[in-house]
């Protein structure tokens, strides 16, 4: 576990400070729309896309500063980054040493396949995590910055709950990195799942039938900023529900792993 953190700790490093900015980034642009004037032109903006603006994560009127937070800071495009940094994540676990020809040689130290997969899966939850507390405090700096009052309660479930997300969907990603051994092609598998699930759940936003239930199903749906930011809830059983996918991921990657054949 160690010695994949050493290898890891840049890229999370680096990636801390592009989300960092980004969330102190979203919150200032509010400021700057409600100081400057150009809100109402903004909210024309989002309304004249109609129906497409869904596919911005934008479901309901920018009027409160809870409201912007919910679609520009906790959701919306900002999945697509974190998608990114689990794809590339998820996909160098196993699929990056296979193709560098070093898996046989970590095999040959005194662990069990199964230590290898776990620890590095606890490498990337402690990545996506420190990644998700980074966004927390930055929030809070720019809501202090900008003398917007803070839930910071409200703010930390959300970052909670999207982390369970982001676990979930990496879960499955590790599995899907499983079918091949070249690390370009394992890359578009798992970005090509992440992004794929993602732009389904926001497409399919209005959908009925089976449509709706297998939305209903995704990780995503799973994720509601606006019942946990704007009316304070907390939703236990869905991350319950997230963690268990989770785990489910993890423990289906470790299966096709112990299995998986080891070119020499």
């Amino acid at each position: 576990m160690k010695q994949h953190a050493k290898t890891e700790w840049v890229s999370v490093v680096v990636w801390s400070v592009i989300l960092g900015a980004f969330g102190f980034f979203t919150v200032v642009m509010w400021d700057m729309a409600v100081t400057q004037g150009f809100m109402a032109d903004f909210k024309a903006l989002m309304d004249s896309l109609g129906p497409i603006r869904v596919l911005f994560g934008i479901t309901e009127d920018l009027a409160t500063f809870s409201t912007w937070l919910q679609f520009f800071t906790f959701g919306g495009w900002l999945s697509l980054l974190l998608l990114a940094f689990a794809a590339m994540f998820a996909v160098g676990i196993v699929t990056r040493e296979m193709d560098r020809r070093t898996m046989e040689f970590l095999l040959s130290l005194p662990v069990a396949r199964w230590q290898v997969i776990l620890a590095r899966w606890a490498n990337m939850a402690l990545a996506l995590l420190i990644l998700h507390m980074t966004m927390f405090v930055s929030v809070l700096l720019g809501a202090a910055a900008v003398g917007e009052e803070a839930a910071a309660a409200r703010y930390l479930t959300a970052e909670v709950n999207g982390f369970l997300v982001m676990l979930a969907v990496s879960g499955f990603m590790l599995v899907v990195s499983m079918l091949t051994d070249d690390y370009g092609r394992g890359l578009i598998y798992t970005l090509g799942l992440g992004f794929g699930l993602y732009f389904f759940h926001l497409g399919t936003d209005q959908a009925t039938g089976v449509l709706k239930t297998i939305r209903g199903a995704l990780p995503f749906a799973l994720y509601d900023t606006h019942a946990i930011i704007g009316k304070g809830e907390v939703p236990l059983g869905d991350m319950a529900a997230l963690a268990a996918m989770a785990l489910a991921g993890l423990g289906l990657s470790i299966w096709l792993f112990q299995r998986k054949q080891i070119t020499v």
